[in-house]
């Protein structure tokens, strides 16, 4: 999550409950459970971000607080058991010497260790970090991929990673390189590799980037001409230039503003969600690539706020196998404490929106993240808050 969406749960007041219901927005009968309730920060506080599932079915994640009150962060496993129940296993705990503030997604490579980034932590990392961990006889070491020097290469890593095959890592810093606005490095997952700059901002990189099917890197930006956020590409083998960095689609207060990590269909088409904009609540949106190179910006749903949907949607999107799309909102919602919603398309160009659950911060929590998916359709996520207040992660039956 941005600074400028973490600040919106502090900085606005709720709304009075509204006495109607207004729109088209769907609401079905689902399943919610409480997968694992994290233990007053003994075990972990703050859960955040998008859930990883490895090839064995366990869960994977970070929390941005605890264990205790002195903690900064986690990593934790949850596996599932024959009874329907999971059981968790404290990875790896922080207290600012050895890091801090871990950012999801955790990432896997071939031999089955973790990376991940950190906002920064101690005399070692004090600008940010990315940071492996090898499981070794029931214990996971760490190891310092990249520690960023704060100036012309980036610093605090906000975005998470991504990974190619030959098992470079991407990401971006929110500040930092020759213009100040953040940089997109490439990393090897040897310590000893040398991080190298593929591309300098001065709006801010504000999301992980992705990797797209045509060996390009793709993200998001604040700022751009309009101040409201850019979709960008960054192209390689140009030569001296290194890396060719194109912007796709500038945003205005309208089609959105301040855009986050975007996604890829089959189809080579980009989706994404920006926090604000369309009806001042946020906006899911698509990217259509032209004959021609450039690309078509069209709006999928903007969203209607409180009570009748959600608003300010947090994080990136899910792409399920019927091509339906899946997300949250951090507010908005029956109790405006947020929303876990669908997109299903139809054969006629809408796109139909479905309330999965409305979190009240209670058992429940609220201020949810985005989903992950397993082979059966059930949605997993993280939320804030929950039976004792540092957070839960959740399962959603269809």
């Amino acid at each position: 999550m941005s600074g400028k969406l973490a600040n919106l749960r502090c900085n606005l007041v709720r709304p009075v409950l509204a006495l109607m219901l207004l729109g088209a927005t769907s609401a079905t009968a689902q399943t919610f459970n409480i997968v694992y309730s994290f233990l007053n920060g003994e075990d972990g506080c703050g859960p955040g971000g998008r859930l990883v599932f490895d090839a064995q079915g366990n869960l994977f994640g970070v929390t941005s607080g605890g264990p205790g009150n002195s903690g900064y962060g986690t990593v934790f496993k949850l596996t599932p058991d024959r009874n329907g129940s999971w059981s968790r296993t404290l990875l790896y705990t922080f207290d600012f010497a050895n890091g801090a503030r871990p950012h999801p997604p955790v990432i896997f490579d071939r031999a089955g260790n973790i990376y991940f980034t950190l906002q920064q932590g101690g005399d070692t990392m004090p600008n940010g970090g990315v940071l492996e961990l090898s499981p070794a006889s029931g214990v996971w070491r760490p190891t310092i991929v990249h520690a960023f020097q704060g100036s012309w290469d980036g610093w605090e890593p906000y975005g998470g990673l991504t990974s190619d095959n030959a098992g470079h890592l991407y990401g971006a810093t929110s500040f930092g390189g020759v213009y100040g606005g953040g940089v997109v490095f490439q990393l090897g997952i040897d310590p000893s590799t040398p991080e190298i700059v593929l591309a300098d901002f001065n709006d801010g990189a504000n999301a992980p980037v992705t990797l797209g099917p045509d060996g390009n890197i793709y993200g998001s930006t604040y700022g751009g001409s309009d101040g409201n956020g850019t979709i960008f590409k960054l192209s390689p083998n140009h030569g001296a230039q290194g890396w060719k960095q194109t912007v796709l689609h500038n945003f205005n207060s309208d089609d959105g503003d301040q855009p986050t990590d975007v996604i890829f269909d089959a189809a080579g088409n980009l989706y994404g969600a920006t926090v604000y904009g369309g009806n001042g609540y946020g906006v899911v949106f698509k990217l259509t690539p032209n004959p021609d190179g450039s690309w078509s910006e069209s709006t999928l749903y903007a969203f209607r706020g409180y009570p009748v949907d959600g608003r300010y949607p947090n994080g990136g999107l899910t792409i399920g196998r019927d091509g339906s799309l899946y997300g949250a909102t951090l507010w908005g919602g029956t109790y405006d404490w947020g929303t876990e919603y669908k997109l299903t398309p139809s054969s006629g160009g809408q796109w139909t929106e479905t309330i999965l659950h409305n979190f009240s911060a209670t058992d429940d929590g609220g201020d949810p993240g985005p989903v992950v998916l397993d082979s059966m359709g059930n949605v997993y996520g993280m939320s804030a808050w929950g039976q004792y207040d540092c957070g839960v992660v959740f399962q959603i039956t269809p």
